[in-house]
């Protein structure tokens, strides 16, 4: 009779910790495929020793990356939702840079369901104009400290994102979120962390996405790199 199992365990043993079997444990980590391994062998020493090796080698397999702006993102949706008094599922809108005052919001690409927000507006007899953008762009950028003097701090926006992520990686189902990491050259910016939209999956940030924006949201984006570094100096 078989005893109860559940795949969602994703749990793997392997018997015998000699080269195939640590290199098979050494694949299996790389390519995320298991939540634990368990290495079996009579020879315990060089088990603990295998295992030691392997998992050393984790912590530079290139995974850590901040939540950077999908919370500011959220919030973005959410009040562009509710001056359109559409569902937020279908406004496309992104906040890229940093997680504070210098973040950008990408108007050139916010859109209704595939059509640039301005032609909705305008399709619906909607106001939109410059005051009305910048109110919206003043009430996220706001939002945490308004949340913060209502109760004292926030938890519950940010606890759903990081789970929208941690869905990403452990589902192996591939998703773009606007966080952060090390940028390589993108943007021609290097050596610094900042938040664009991201192709997220099991090996974490997959590849940063790069969009073209307005010339004003580029000159934003480079002078919020110049401020992070400046900051990394003082430290």
């Amino acid at each position: 009779m078989l005893n109860n199992f559940s795949i969602s365990e994703r749990k793997v043993a392997i018997i015998g910790a000699g080269f195939v079997g640590a290199s098979i444990a050494y694949a299996l980590t790389i390519r995320k495929l298991a939540r634990e391994i368990v290495l079996i062998d009579i020879h315990e020493e060089k088990t603990i020793g295998e295992a030691l090796d392997i998992q050393h080698g984790i912590p530079a397999n290139g995974m850590v990356f901040g939540t950077g702006c999908i919370l500011d993102s959220s919030r973005f949706t959410r009040l562009i939702a509710d001056y359109t008094r559409l569902n937020t599922e279908v406004v496309k809108a992104t906040i890229v840079g940093e997680h504070g005052d210098a973040q950008i919001p990408i108007w050139s690409r916010v859109s209704i369901a595939g059509v640039p927000i301005q032609e909705y507006c305008e399709n619906v007899g909607l106001r939109w104009g410059e005051n009305i953008r910048k109110d919206i762009s003043d009430k996220v950028r706001e939002m945490g400290a308004t949340i913060i003097k209502g109760k004292g701090r926030t938890h519950y926006g940010i606890a759903t994102c990081v789970c929208y992520l941690a869905e990403a990686v452990l589902n192996q189902r591939l998703t773009i979120a606007p966080v952060s990491t090390m940028f390589q050259g993108e943007y021609g910016i290097e050596d610094v962390c900042l938040s664009v939209p991201s192709i997220i999956g099991v090996n974490g940030v997959e590849k940063r996405l790069e969009e073209r924006w307005a010339e004003e949201e580029f000159l934003a984006f480079r002078q919020a790199a110049e401020k992070m570094r400046n900051v990394l100096k003082t430290l």
